[in-house]
């Protein structure tokens, strides 16, 4: 007599095939989510120095772009600091993930830490290196603002992309993947 359905060995073979297979997709749907949460910080962090740049060509004034260590960004009018510390803001975006980190590197290698990384676009668009009340301590450029997924390493072991911007003196933007080979198109060199 032949027996209908299935043996409780086969029902445990095919459960544990499919609990590997999950494991798998979601380990890859979390490097997904940070790829694309860092991928989205990146643009909106790239908009703010174009905004600010755009900005200081419009009114022929200095703009003050000063990043937040989670990829958020404020623009003010250089000229509305006072020794009060009131500004007039012109724009700003939080950030709502605390998983991600920027740091900004200047092109002496030095780290720059929140309360020195101030950039003056002047009228011309350009990043100024001269001291002002606002930038005491300008920065050389080349900066590069690297951006990282707090407590996750980059690379494709993890399959998490770590992506850098660079401002260049003459106000350039470039995005770029460090772990990129430079003589790709994505590259930092």
């Amino acid at each position: 007599m032949k027996q209908k359905g299935f043996t409780l060995v086969e029902i445990l073979i095919t459960l544990t095939v499919l609990g590997i297979l999950l494991m798998g997709v979601v380990g890859m749907a979390s490097s997904f989510v940070i790829n694309a949460k860092l991928r989205s910080t990146v643009d909106e962090f790239k908009t703010g120095l174009s905004t600010a740049k755009i900005e200081a060509i419009k009114r022929n004034a200095s703009i003050i772009f000063t990043p937040n260590s989670d990829g958020g960004w404020e623009i003010a009018i250089a000229s509305s600091f006072t020794t009060s510390g009131s500004i007039e803001k012109l724009q700003s975006k939080a950030m709502s993930s605390s998983n991600l980190t920027v740091t900004a590197v200047d092109g002496a290698g030095t780290t720059l830490t929140t309360a020195t990384s101030k950039f003056r676009f002047t009228g011309s668009g350009r990043p100024s290196s001269d001291t002002s009340t606002e930038v005491p301590t300008p920065p050389q450029y080349p900066i590069t603002f690297k951006f990282t997924a707090t407590g996750k390493t980059c690379g494709s072991d993890s399959g998490i992309t770590c992506l850098n911007v660079t401002l260049t003196s003459g106000g350039q933007l470039k995005t770029c993947n460090p772990e990129a080979a430079s003589t790709s198109i994505y590259g930092c060199s």
